[in-house]
């Protein structure tokens, strides 16, 4: 008898803390529309977000999946919500934590085009709903999750209502005093996620589980310093030098570096950056941050000019073999500058497929693993970032670091952001079926094809797809501070000279939106060589140089070879390179070459007189005849003409009979030109129409 009283009363003890366990959990209302309801996934019941939301927040949470596909937030809507079985159960679920992701539906043209000047209010009522429900209840609004490009509506109109509604959400966040949850930027670089544009897959609706969790539990925030902050790292002088990470929201952080010490509290999304006063030039500099009863420690952190290198292959063309591989000495006696950080690649851009892993390293946007470089290491660097780097520093007498983001092949559409595509009417049609686009040179797809092998036609990424290299290596700059851009690429665009100056342009607008709007951008001019559409190509450059503020071009016409796409002679550029910066960026006294320009044209007897910009006498290479001009006639008929220079003038004969409508020179695939300006630096290309009535 006292035993079964024994084992009532155990079971009584145990089943009364089950009871009050279970009572005492914390009740997450997900509310939302077919992504929180987890359509479009095979095992919704597991794996819709709020599914492994439960998981994450474990047994202390009851989760509540109140999703129903179609609904719109706006109450006249075709789908209100508000009418649906999933509202009324979500309000008597008296929901402790409440995630609300509305308004998707309401880009359909049957609601937001009439009604959407109620989406405010209707918003506001639904979180008066909840509030009624329980007086307590912690709200987030979801800022809403991307529509892609490939959605039938995308350009007619969804595009622009979608971007609409997100920012009415901010707004209405701060005016009802709700939290803000972005499911937009952390899901708009993973198209591959969203097979019908729309719909997430089970991956990512982990990724909307990960981000609410990280909301509701600090166990999720890890404190760390962004990648680039190494051992040996250099960062941008100035009046204040930005020092970033990631940290518990809330929690404040500490960093000394040097004698300088800074603080700020980390934000809602877990991210912080300080900006230290008074580091002067040099080092090597301690650099020390605390938070939240953890130190983070680095030694040997440089203060100076820190310079951003970007482009394709010949931008990424290694200094052991420029030059004759000439410096692979000098480097072995340096150890310090110039410090270059470079992003490496995981997989080779050969014709070759890759396996799993990189496959998956690409798909998750894991492709590029940074590093600094410095001595004999730098034998991996860029020949051409290490001559520049050199260059600077033997006349400013500073610290330079470059960072290189660089990848062999790699067309221009992969470094511009997805945004920006999105909103250009044209270049819009680039993001969807990118693989088989005729946007994209021939090549490329076929490289594209060969390193996918029999993963071409899933989604898989590659590195070449429209915003890859701009969501997988630049936004991971983001908050650092750079003196300026070198640029070295269009050997993957020439087939199209004017959809690269479309793409130029809004690359220009994206790298000056994420580091300045100041950003100067130093490009370098395709170098001579046997391929046809070069000539226009580069013409299309010096055109972006002239027009846009900013952007300064290094003349290359002289370095090429007729077969091989890469110049071994990096050294050469990489002066001229530095000697652009030292004039524009450092206010030097530099020539640039690019700005010397016909000013005045007129014949006298049958002499054509082209006058130039400059004071000095122009030079020929060798000889006492400048080769490279031709006169252009009625029906395109192209004539070499024999030219000679007198002070800052080029004397070219016009041949008896012979009406010129235009001159021309270098503009030839492996031209031979040898005009010089007076500093001796190469005059580049041009084409001048004549008008001489």
């Amino acid at each position: 008898m006292k035993v079964q009283c024994l084992l009532i009363l155990i079971l009584a003890v145990i089943s009364f803390k089950i009871n009050q366990a279970f009572a005492q959990k914390t009740k997450v209302a997900c509310i939302g529309d077919s992504v929180t309801f987890g359509y479009g996934i095979s095992e919704r019941d597991s794996l819709s977000y709020p599914s492994q939301l439960q998981r994450m927040l474990g047994d202390f949470y009851e989760v509540g999946n109140f999703g129903h596909s179609g609904a719109t937030l706006l109450q006249k809507g075709h789908n209100p919500y508000v009418q649906t079985a999933a509202y009324k159960n979500a309000l008597t679920f008296r929901a402790d934590i409440a995630i609300i992701h509305l308004g998707l539906n309401d880009t359909d043209p049957r609601n937001w085009p009439y009604y959407k000047g109620e989406f405010e209010v209707d918003y506001a009522s639904l979180i008066a709903d909840l509030k009624q429900a329980n007086p307590d209840v912690r709200i987030l609004i979801a800022e809403l999750s991307p529509i892609f490009s490939g959605h039938p509506r995308f350009k007619s109109g969804t595009r622009d209502w979608h971007r609409e509604i997100r920012n009415k959400i901010r707004k209405i966040a701060k005016d009802n005093e709700v939290e803000l949850i972005d499911f937009f930027k952390p899901l708009h670089q993973h198209p591959d996620l969203f097979p019908d544009n729309l719909h997430p897959t089970a991956q990512g609706a982990e990724i909307l589980a990960s981000l609410v969790y990280s909301k509701l539990s600090n166990e999720a925030y890890v404190f760390q310093l962004g990648e680039i902050f190494q051992n040996g790292a250099l960062l941008q002088r100035g009046e204040r030098v930005s020092v970033f990470g990631r940290g518990i929201p809330g929690e404040e952080v500490v960093v000394r570096l040097g004698n300088s010490i800074g603080k700020d509290q980390v934000d809602v999304d877990g991210n912080w950056l300080i900006e230290l006063g008074q580091v002067p030039t040099g080092g090597p500099f301690n650099l020390e941050a605390n938070h939240a009863k953890e130190t983070l420690k680095l030694d040997s952190i440089w203060v100076g000019d820190l310079w951003l290198a970007m482009g394709q292959s010949n931008m990424d063309w290694p200094l052991s073999l420029s030059n004759g591989g000439k410096s692979l000495e000098e480097i072995s006696q340096e150890n310090l500058f110039p410090r270059i950080y470079k992003y490496d690649p995981v997989g080779t851009m050969n014709d070759q497929a890759w396996d799993k892993m990189t496959l998956e390293a690409v798909q998750d946007l894991r492709f590029f693993e940074g590093q600094w470089l410095s001595g004999q290491k730098l034998k991996d660097a860029s020949g051409l970032v290490y001559y520049f780097a050199k260059q600077l520093g033997s006349h400013l007498e500073i610290p330079i670091g470059i960072v290189q983001l660089s990848l062999g092949g790699a067309p221009m559409e992969s470094f511009v952001s997805r945004e920006s595509l999105e909103e250009d009417n044209l270049l819009v049609d680039i993001l969807s079926g990118w693989k088989q686009s005729d946007f994209m040179m021939p090549w490329v797809r076929q490289r594209i094809k060969e390193n996918l092998g029999n993963s071409y036609e899933t989604l898989q990424r590659h590195p070449f797809e429209p915003a890859y290299l701009h969501e997988a290596g630049i936004k991971q700059l983001e908050g650092l501070v750079f003196k300026g851009l070198i640029w070295y690429q269009g050997e993957s665009n020439t087939h199209n000279p004017e959809l690269y100056s479309n793409l130029f342009q809004l690359f220009a607008e994206d790298m000056r939106g994420v580091f300045g709007e100041s950003l100067p951008i130093y490009t370098v001019q395709l170098p001579r060589m046997s391929r046809e559409e070069w000539p226009y190509f580069r013409e299309i450059q010096a055109q972006l140089a002239q027009e846009l503020p900013d952007v300064y071009l290094a003349t290359t016409i002289d370095l090429g070879d007729s077969l091989d796409v890469h110049p071994r002679d990096k050294e050469s550029l990489g002066k001229r390179l530095a000697a652009l910066t030292l004039n524009y960026s450092y206010d030097m006294s530099f020539e640039d070459p690019s700005k010397i320009k016909v000013k005045e044209v007129y014949f006298e007897k049958d002499i054509l007189n082209l006058v130039f910009n400059v004071n000095d006498a122009l030079k020929v290479k060798s000889g006492l005849l400048v080769h490279g001009f031709e006169l252009i006639g009625p029906k395109g008929l192209r004539k070499k003409v024999r030219a000679e220079i007198s002070k800052n003038t080029v004397l070219i004969e016009v041949p008896k009979s012979f009406i010129p409508e235009a001159v021309w020179y270098g503009f030839e695939t492996f031209p031979q030109t040898n005009l010089l300006s007076p500093a001796g630096n190469p005059i580049g290309p041009f084409r001048l129409p004549l008008n001489l009535n």
